[in-house]
Order: structure tokens, then C-alpha cells, then sequence
């Protein structure tokens, strides 16, 4: 795998992860979700605190690279082995994510995406999940986002049909967050992490597990959840901080613990 098909940069609390393939469409393969998932732990570690997704070109990405040999025996294995985990770690990243949409996104790239808490998107995108016409079911937590966000009816659709859905009409439905000028979702994501970047990122962390906790339980069990985690919010030093400064009359100073 060529080391720069997958680029990572760290700004003022920021860290960006590039697909750097356009003369493929930006096409991952099991490599590249080998080194993602490898960039995503090195994020933290940095202490970056907000996340970009985006692409080179044309494309966001155009999803799995099928110009590399597929065991269709058991092509379920590398999904175990290596994208469902990296679904499950942009899930629950520590830090809020941004998906800076800067052309279509099809196949996986349709989760990685959504995985997201903000998608940034430019008018010429789309998604696509065309599974189907290959025989095969959408991987990444496709079917689970789309079920939970624009329901069975609209999801069912997409998926057997396999047709585009167009950035527009994606943002109608709420899958995307904005639709911005061509060539301006990286450099307003980039504004948008900025500005987390300086708020209370452990809050932020929080509001993601309890985003997702809602998603998968019912409302009681959500409440006891989020009794939990406001527990661990309301002990921080940014809650402190935050409350001392509305007292000071002045801006909080967030530290992201």
C-alpha cells in the first residue's frame, strides 16, 4: 500500500485524515482500513481534539477496492477482522467528528461518512450503496444508520434499488448536515472543529455515548444513562471552569478534562 493513499495532519487541536487515491476514486482497501483504524488511535494520542474525514478529488471515496482479490469463500472475514472494528472506533471516538464531503460517497465510504457527527457536503456529491448489484448487503453499519436516520421505508429504498441520492436531497432527510459551496467542506469543517476543538471536549465525548446509548435503548434506560454520564460531566474541571467564568463574567477556558 502506498504510504501517502492515506494522510493525516494535526492544527491548532485538529486532526485530519485525507484519502489520498483520486486517480482511483479514492477506493479503500483492507490495507487502508489496517492504517485507518492505525490513524484513528494516533489522533488521540496526539491529543487532537476533533476529527476530519475527507478526500482528494473527485470523490470522497468510492467505497471498497475491488480491484484487489476478494475471498468470496468467506467475505464476511475482513469485515470482522478489520471495518467493523473501524466503524465501531469512529462510533466512538472520544472526540467529535467531521466529515468534510468533498464529492460522492459510495459502498463503505457511505458509513465512514455518517459515522460522523457533522457531514459537510459540497452539491456534487451523492451517496450510493450499490450492494445489490454486486449480490451483496451494505457493510460498515450502513443498513443501522440509515434505518435509525431517515428510516426502513426511505433506507429500503436506497439499498435495493441502489440509486444515487443526491447531497440536496440527503440534507432534506438529515443525513447531511450542510451543503456548502464546491471546494469550501473542508476549509468550513475545518471552522466548525476549530471551534470544538476549544470547547469541552470530554462533554463532547459524553454527548456521543449518550447520542448513540438513545439510539440503542428506550427512553427509561436513556435517562438512567444519561444520570450516569452527567455525573462524570458535572465533576469535570471544564464544568467548573465553565461555571466559575459565567460568574466572572468572562469566557471559559476548556482543557477537554
Amino acid at each position: 500500500m502506498d504510504d501517502n493513499s492515506l494522510t493525516y495532519e494535526l492544527t491548532e487541536g485538529v486532526a485530519v485524515i485525507t484519502f489520498n487515491r483520486p486517480e482511483l476514486l479514492n477506493a479503500l482497501g483492507h490495507p487502508h482500513a489496517k492504517k485507518f483504524l492505525e490513524l484513528l488511535d494516533r489522533a488521540v494520542d496526539d491529543g487532537a481534539r476533533a476529527l476530519i474525514t475527507t478526500g482528494v478529488g473527485r470523490f470522497y471515496s468510492s467505497g471498497g477496492d475491488l480491484t484487489t482479490n476478494l475471498d468470496l469463500s468467506d467475505i464476511g472475514e475482513p469485515m470482522e477482522r478489520l471495518w467493523n472494528p473501524l466503524s465501531e472506533k469512529l462510533m466512538n471516538l472520544p472526540i467529535p467528528v467531521i466529515t468534510a464531503m468533498n464529492g460522492p460517497a459510495v459502498g463503505v465510504s457511505v458509513s465512514l461518512a455518517l459515522l460522523s457527527d457533522i457531514v459537510i457536503a459540497e452539491p456534487q456529491g451523492y451517496f450510493l450503496l450499490s450492494f445489490a448489484n454486486l449480490g451483496l448487503i451494505p457493510d460498515g453499519g450502513a443498513t443501522w444508520l440509515l434505518a435509525k436516520s431517515i428510516g426502513r421505508q426511505r433506507a429500503m429504498n436506497m439499498i435495493m434499488l441502489a440509486e444515487r441520492l443526491p447531497v440536496q436531497q440527503a440534507y432534506e432527510w438529515g443525513l447531511v448536515s450542510s451543503v456548502v459551496e464546491t471546494g469550501e467542506s473542508l476549509s468550513v469543517a475545518r471552522e466548525i472543529a476549530r471551534k470544538l476543538a476549544k470547547g469541552p471536549t470530554l462533554a463532547y465525548n459524553l454527548i456521543r455515548q449518550s447520542m448513540l446509548a438513545a439510539l440503542e435503548n428506550g427512553f427509561s434506560e436513556s435517562l438512567k444513562i444519561e444520570r450516569v454520564l452527567q455525573k462524570q460531566a458535572g465533576a469535570s474541571h471544564d464544568c467548573a471552569e465553565a461555571l466559575a467564568a459565567f460568574a466572572e463574567k468572562r469566557k471559559p477556558l476548556f482543557v477537554g478534562s
